[in-house]
């Protein structure tokens, strides 16, 4: 039972059942009660009729004799359907007079289809008493229909005055048994029941179907669409055949699904898109582990450095003592003028081994972090000594025009040369098959030292400009570059309240551009 009830359809099947058939059936009740009421109203016209037509022929002749023979003829004429004056058949209910009797003032029978009962008086003769009679023998009604008991049977009947020279002196009793009657209203009844049961049928078929179409059916679309969204599927459009509340329902769902459809695509590209980003971030990560393993091995290259340096210094500095007293003693040994100059030119070399160790040691040493009174120019130059061999092997001509003329600034000179370091890094790695650094320093009217480190490299492409001073952001080859150079130098000019800037177009060279404070503005905390 409860299944039967969890089913919209069968639902509005029973529903839509039993208001039809309660309607048809109040509708198949008052249309019966009419026909019913029709039918007796024209059986009494009827009656009505027969009994003036036979009251007139009485009315024309007071012969008892007479009388009672137009009553037998108008009786078996009546039976046989036929017109007493025309012979005609008339009587469309096929209903037969049961009695018909005429009644004196005295309610004596003076004339019957039943001879027997002449001459008795009529209510003792038909056992009850006949009101509808007496009221018009008293002249108080043209006429009277009753229905009641007689000798055991249900009938009608129907009395009219019978009158002479205007006087009523007496009454046509006709009498019609009401079971003819009443099997005409069995037979109404039975077409009437016909009838609905076709209706009820008829109609919970039609507005079933037509229900079905209109909203079962969209219901049922809606629902198997929303199933399909709900186990993964696409969100698929239904058709809106209404303008209705079930057709705006189905083009909200329309318009929802179309959302989830567009919400899906978009998860989709959001998916294609994330798994990209980790996989590009999955990438960067690994190239940063690599770098950073790159720049252990640096560290660890550099502390090597260091340590190579000191140990170099050592016989370098004995070298170097050797060939001053070797050179002291030439007057007075008499040295051959070639030995002394191999021994020059081997102290010259001692020198500079003994320039590049100590400026090993200086980049290599770590830094304190104190700031002091710094010869930027000085910085410079030492830097661009750990260079000179290879800008000479790469054919890189330098091209440096500072300004000695400007104060020191306060920094920090190791801090600085790994600025100058990295600057010089990137432009030889550029410039592998030759080319130009300019170097330019010079001092301004707001008191900051300007330096501008250029090349004629190939550049920086616009795409890569905001990205340069990022850690671990670098366009050389594979465990070329850590990407850290720039980033650290960035950090290490603003520890000395200075800017950074870098110009750079592709195939038009770079400059960076350096901008420090001198001491007296730090000194008067202008910065």
């Amino acid at each position: 039972m409860m299944l039967f009830f969890n089913n919209l359809q069968r639902k509005m099947f029973l529903i839509t059942s039993i208001i039809i058939f309660v309607l048809v059936s109040l509708l198949f009740y008052f249309e019966y009660s009419r026909d019913k009421r029709s039918l007796y109203n024209q059986i009494v016209t009827h009656m009505k009729e027969n009994s003036f037509t036979i009251r007139n022929s009485i009315e024309s002749v007071r012969i008892p004799m007479l009388i009672q023979a137009i009553l037998e003829e108008y009786a078996e004429n009546i039976l046989r359907y036929k017109d007493p004056m025309t012979g005609e058949k008339h009587d469309p209910f096929e209903i037969s007079p049961h009695e018909i009797h005429v009644v004196n003032k005295e309610s004596i029978i003076m004339a019957s289809t039943r001879s027997e009962l002449i001459g008795r008086q009529l209510e003792e003769a038909l056992g009850h008493r006949e009101e509808g009679m007496r009221t018009v023998l008293k002249g108080k009604a043209s006429y009277s229909v009753e229905q009641m008991e007689h000798s055991g049977v249900r009938v009608i009947d129907v009395s009219v005055p019978i009158r002479h020279e205007g006087m009523i002196i007496g009454v046509l009793h006709y009498v019609e048994p009401y079971v003819k009657l009443e099997a005409m209203f069995r037979e109404s009844f039975l077409h009437h029941l016909i009838f609905a049961l076709v209706m009820i049928i008829f109609l919970s078929l039609f507005l079933n179907l037509f229900i079905n179409k209109m909203v079962i059916k969209p219901i049922q679309d809606l629902s198997g669409a929303m199933d399909r969204i709900t186990v993964g599927g696409t969100g698929d459009l239904i058709p809106v055949t209404t303008e209705d509340e079930i057709g705006r329902l189905a083009g909200s769902f329309n318009d929802m699904s179309q959302a989830l459809n567009q919400r899906e695509k978009e998860l989709k590209e959001y998916t294609v898109k994330l798994e990209d980003m980790v996989d590009e971030r999955t990438k960067k990560l690994r190239e940063s582990q690599d770098q950073l393993v790159q720049t252990e091995k640096l560290a660890s290259m550099g502390k090597l450095a260091g340590y190579i340096a000191h140990e170099i210094n050592n016989p370098i500095g004995i070298i170097v003592s050797r060939a001053e007293c070797i050179l002291m003693d030439a007057a007075e040994r008499h040295y051959p003028d070639s030995l002394l100059r191999d021994i020059d030119v081997i102290k010259k070399h001692a020198n500079r081994i003994a320039s590049i160790t100590k400026g090993m040691l200086t980049f290599s040493r770590k830094s304190p972090g104190e700031f002091r009174d710094v010869d930027i120019n000085s910085v410079i130059a030492e830097t661009l000594l750990l260079f000179e061999k290879q800008f000479l092997m790469h054919d890189i001509k330098i091209d440096s025009v500072v300004d000695n003329s400007f104060p020191a600034i306060s920094g920090n000179s190791t801090q600085l040369q790994q600025v100058f370091f990295n600057i010089f890094s990137n432009a030889l790695d550029v410039l592998q098959d030759g080319g130009d650094i300019k170097i330019r320093s010079y001092t301004d009217s707001d008191g900051m030292v300007h330096i501008t480190v250029s090349d004629n490299g190939p550049g920086i492409p616009q795409e890569h400009m905001d990205k340069i001073f990022e850690p671990f952001f670098t366009t050389k080859q594979e465990k070329k570059g850590t990407g850290l150079g720039l980033s650290v130098t960035y950090g290490i000019i603003k520890d000395h309240h200075g800017q950074i800037k870098v110009h750079s177009n592709k195939d038009e060279g770079t400059t960076f551009e350096i901008l420090l404070p001198l001491k007296k503005m730090c000194e008067e905390g202008l910065l």
